[in-house]
């Protein structure tokens, strides 16, 4: 009757833990949904003040050099502009406008280019004043692009960019997108996320209380057994929750490096040759910071050096060819989202070595040796070392594979271009370890390319 009883009580227990997990979880997920979604539209809302900037510079750019002699309306150089307005193209449900000094609507998407038929039009010389008065950021005469956001007619909230049209006699051009037309964009990302949550942590959970209830019945019946070899169990169950944690790890990495269709398998590959070079350095006992730990640290953490692209356009991460400027500080940018996402992590769990070495990976794998890299342009043994392991690896893996834009480079031209870095992108011992062990990455390489993973194991545990 006793042992029933103390059955039953663990079975509440267990009943009790699931309830106390599932608010826990539905409560963090609704607020981490709701701090990714507003992160999410705050960082839409500044790209696209931006991107309203510089669409208001090329058009009142293409404007401008029309040579606009009579901007009033119905004239040859008005059809001009309006057809300029009209041929713009936004997302979003955008467009742009061109306002007489008097802040009325001259041009618009929606208007006739026949002045005729125009006449009856509520949009024509409607007052826009009072919905830019607000802001402050009216543009002058000084050639300057304002930006700002406004409740705007019966839309709601607008982002606007406004800019003056030189030799226009005071006419301007008003670019806005409506905030409403982004939250569907900002859903569209993270809403994916979302459920990826969800469906891990309602997993997670799950397995987490069904052990719990299988590891309770078989106390009621191996107790003495349990006791015996309590501290090994213990072991084993933190061996088991560390593998769980470094899978879930390597798996969102893995979701973030699904947005580049071509990189196979490059994530464990990245992991074994950081892991190689790694141990090459303990055995040469130059730095007292590799230990067997360490090691295993920078396994993993080297798969989340480049999950900071999840916030990079897909126009910039896949494009085929060269990259221009703005293009390439875009992608260069992804280096700190990373970091920002792992400190949050680290902040949230406290002093975890393996998160810790992931930021510095994450953070510093772009910077070189000569100080010309990114995101800081550290340069020597001022870039942690686990960067400088990773750049290596990074380098070898992205000469090694084929690419849309590019072929595979032979394994001995890409270590002959490794040994000729070295002193400026790469770090010279780290080189003089890889020439050490450049045969190990290059049996690596084939084995992954034959479908051979064995080599790639023990990276979870």
């Amino acid at each position: 009757m006793r042992k029933n009883y103390s059955i039953k009580r663990k079975r509440l227990l267990i009943l009790g833990l699931l309830s106390v997990e599932c608010i826990v979880f539905v409560v963090g997920g609704v607020i981490g949904l709701r701090i990714v979604r507003e992160q999410m539209a705050s960082m839409i809302g500044e790209q696209v003040k931006a991107d309203n900037a510089r669409y208001a510079e090329g058009l009142a750019g293409v404007i401008e050099s029309m040579g606009v002699q009579d901007a009033t309306y119905g004239s040859k150089d008005w059809r001009r502009m309006q057809n300029a307005v009209e041929g713009l193209e936004m997302p979003a449900g955008g467009f742009a406008c061109i306002l007489d000094a008097a802040d009325k609507i001259v041009c618009h998407p929606e208007l006739d280019d026949d002045p005729q038929m125009n006449e009856g039009s509520s949009l024509l010389y409607t007052d826009l004043g009072s919905h830019l008065s607000s802001l402050d950021e009216i543009a002058g005469g000084d050639g300057e692009t304002r930006v700002g956001e406004s409740y705007f007619l019966a839309d709601g909230v607008h982002y606007i960019a406004t800019r003056e049209i030189a030799g226009t006699g005071g006419h301007r051009l008003l670019v806005h997108q409506p905030a409403a037309g982004l939250v569907k964009i900002s859903d569209a990302i993270t809403t994916p996320l979302m459920l990826t949550f969800v469906l891990v942590g309602a997993s997670v959970m799950l397995l987490t209380v069904g052990g719990s209830y299988v590891v309770a019945r078989r106390y009621e019946h191996t107790l003495e057994a349990v006791n015996a070899g309590l501290e090994d169990e213990v072991g084993e169950r933190t061996a088991k929750h560390t593998a769980a944690r470094n899978a879930l790890i390597f798996g969102l990495a893995k979701l973030a490096d699904s947005r580049d269709p071509e990189t196979g398998a490059h994530l464990e590959r990245l992991c074994a040759f950081s892991t190689v070079l790694a141990e090459q350095l303990q055995r040469e006992g130059n730095h007292p910071e590799v230990t067997d730990e360490w090691i295993r640290e920078i396994r993993l953490a080297a798969a989340l050096h480049d999950i900071g692209k999840v916030g990079v356009a897909d126009n910039v991460l896949r494009k085929p060819g060269r990259l221009n400027e703005e293009e390439r500080a875009e992608i260069e940018r992804h280096p700190q989202i990373a970091a920002d996402t792992l400190l949050g992590i680290y902040q949230k769990m406290g002093d975890d070595t393996l998160i810790a070495c992931s930021v510095q990976v994450a953070l510093y794998h772009h910077e070189k040796w000569d100080g010309s890299g990114y995101p800081f342009k550290l340069e020597g043994e001022g870039i942690p070392l686990a960067a400088r392991i990773v750049a290596v690896a990074d380098v070898y893996d992205a000469l090694t594979s084929k690419r849309v834009y590019k072929d595979a480079m032979p394994h001995e031209q890409a270590c002959k271009m490794i040994n000729e870095n070295a002193g400026s992108h790469f770090d010279p011992v780290v080189v003089q370890a890889f020439e050490r062990v450049s045969d190990t990455f290059e049996q690596i390489k084939r084995q992954t390319n034959e479908g051979n993973a064995q080599v790639l194991s023990g990276i979870f545990g």
